[in-house]
């Protein structure tokens, strides 16, 4: 499901229902995804809503675990990070900034 964008993309990944609290946490992201267009783009970033179904692929298991919230998926494919909040949004630059990619990147 997501490797198509490994080595290409850093993957936001909303897995979620039709409840009131995924609805708000879906607006929150795709503002925030528009307030700073610049900055997505700088760090790879993509955002895939993915909505009350059964995920596929290598990370299944992972994300069919852990349920319905937001993941955050590395270059290289792998979970880096998980909540049912918001908070990967509102630290998304300091994580990414923190990769070791993204510092190789920086350190050009």
């Amino acid at each position: 499901m997501f490797d198509k964008y490994k080595w290409d993309k850093r993957l936001v990944v909303h897995y979620r229902d039709n409840s009131d609290q995924h609805q708000k946490i879906q607006k929150y992201i795709n503002d925030f995804f528009k307030k700073h267009s610049i900055d997505i783009e700088e760090r790879k970033l993509k955002y895939i809503e993915i909505y009350d179904s059964k995920v596929t692929g290598n990370l299944a298991s992972s994300i069919n675990k852990n349920g319905y919230g937001l993941y955050l998926i590395g270059l290289d494919g792998s979970i880096k990070k998980y909540s049912q909040s918001t908070d990967i949004i509102d630290n998304l630059f300091i994580m990414i900034d923190a990769m070791p990619m993204r510092k190789g990147y920086l350190n050009q």
